[in-house]
This record gives C-alpha cells, sequence and structure tokens, in this order.
C-alpha cells in the first residue's frame, strides 16, 4: 500500500508502514507485524506508542501479552484537522511578521524612492505592490498601451480591478481606439471611466494617490518602475488630466 498520502497528513515513514501493515492484518502482536511491515523489532514499539497517541492504534492484553489493532481509517481525519490547525496558525503567525516588516520598510522609506522591475513575474509583483498601496476611497488614472501588449495579462490586471473596487478607488483609463471591449470590461466591475484616444504609445503609466508607475510588457524584455514621489505624481496627473480632457 502506497504510504505517501500518510506521510503528506503527518505520519513519519515508520509509521505510515506500521499502520497500514496493521490495517492489512487486522491486529496483530509485534513479531507477524514486524515481518509484515519489515520494521526492526528495537523500532516497533516506539512506533506502536506513537500511532496510539495519535488515535491510529489501540491494542488489548491476551494471556497478558498484547495484541495491537488499528483504528478505523476514519480516525485520520484527527490528523488532518490537526494539520490544518497548524497551517492555519503558521499562517496567523506569517501575516503578523509581514506587518511588523511592512511597518520596518515604511520606516526606512523616505519621501521620495523607487524600484524597478523586469519580466513578467517582476511586472506582477509591482502590480501586487500597487494593490498593497491603494488608499481607500483615492483615485487613480492610467495611460494604456494597445491591448496587444498586455492582453496576456488582462487576466492578472482584472484581479487589480478587484482589489481596486474593494477599496473604492475610483480609476479612470485611456485607452488607444479599438480597446473597447477592455474598457467595458472594467466599467462592469464598477468605480471605472474609460476614454479613448488615436495612440499607439509602447508604454504606460498611472497615477495613485501619492505614487506612480511606468511600465512595459511589450515582446522585448518587460520591465517598469514604481515611483513614490508627489512631484511626479502630481505632474503625470496633470500631462493624464490634459489628455483626458480631448479624449472620448
Amino acid at each position: 500500500m502506497n504510504t505517501t498520502m500518510l506521510q503528506e497528513i503527518g505520519l513519519g515513514k515508520g509509521e505510515a508502514r506500521t499502520y497500514t501493515a496493521l490495517l492489512e492484518l487486522g491486529e496483530s502482536q509485534t513479531g507477524a507485524l514486524c515481518q509484515r511491515s519489515g520494521i526492526k523489532t528495537s523500532h516497533i514499539y516506539t512506533l506502536l506508542d506513537s500511532l496510539e497517541k495519535k488515535g491510529l492504534v489501540n491494542h488489548k492484553l491476551v494471556n497478558n501479552v498484547k495484541v495491537f489493532r488499528p483504528n478505523h481509517p476514519e480516525s485520520l481525519n484527527v490528523l488532518v484537522n490537526k494539520k490544518q490547525e497548524e497551517l492555519d496558525r503558521k499562517r496567523k503567525q506569517v501575516q503578523a511578521s509581514i506587518q511588523k516588516l511592512k511597518a520596518v520598510v515604511d520606516k526606512q522609506q523616505g519621501s521620495s524612492d523607487y524600484k524597478y522591475f523586469e519580466g513578467i513575474s517582476g511586472i506582477k509583483s509591482m502590480w501586487l505592490e500597487i494593490n498593497e498601496l491603494l488608499k481607500p476611497n483615492s483615485d487613480a488614472a492610467i495611460m494604456a498601451s494597445p491591448a496587444t501588449a498586455w492582453e496576456k495579462l488582462n487576466v492578472f490586471y482584472l484581479e487589480h480591478h478587484k482589489v481596486r473596487v474593494k477599496k473604492k478607488v475610483f480609476e479612470r483609463m485611456i485607452l488607444p481606439k479599438g480597446s473597447e471591449k477592455f474598457g467595458k470590461q472594467r466599467e462592469a466591475m464598477g468605480k471605472f471611466e474609460a476614454r479613448y484616444l488615436p495612440i499607439d504609445n509602447q508604454a504606460e503609466f498611472g497615477v495613485f494617490d501619492g505614487f506612480m508607475f511606468i511600465q512595459y510588457t511589450g515582446e522585448s524584455i518587460p520591465r517598469g518602475f514604481l515611483v513614490k514621489d508627489e512631484v511626479f505624481a502630481s505632474s503625470f496627473m496633470n500631462m493624464f488630466n490634459v489628455l483626458w480632457e480631448v479624449a472620448n
């Protein structure tokens, strides 16, 4: 019997072999169990004791000799639940650590800062950070490039819009003409307005409350800058507003 699943839910290799052998035997003294499992006599009692503590094995005395019996496989649910509880506990610890680390990073960052990202994985990392930086009830503006440059990332970008809507961030976007289906897709998600211009820019930029990004996701190496600088953000927002007035 394959013991991999048993090891994945928390049993050691020897415990898994002992338990499956006992299931096959039904009940057994240690001699037959060692022969069936391939476990040495010197180790079998330690393994059986551990399995009893985990609720998977019990024993009875027959003429003062221990006869071991497996508990029903449903008992494995106890181990699964215990492992899930442990994962939940670790997840909470990780989240608490992340919050502490973020506080350290925020303290270290000055009034002006930038980060460079490269490759598709880098662009995704940048957008995950953008989602974290979004301020609730704020405004955003994006000047997009032709969809052919970023259509492969559209599903990923839609996750950004879910976060944006949840944080009640209103976003305006200027798209090249011919990209209407993408604009309507985002408008359907809420708190979004699209306008269109006959443009063919390869790079794109976006401005949020207190920070901005510039990126390129075309055929060569994708790359982007995430800039935390009020002067740059304000300047690019002014340029966006001029373009917004002539877009339709």
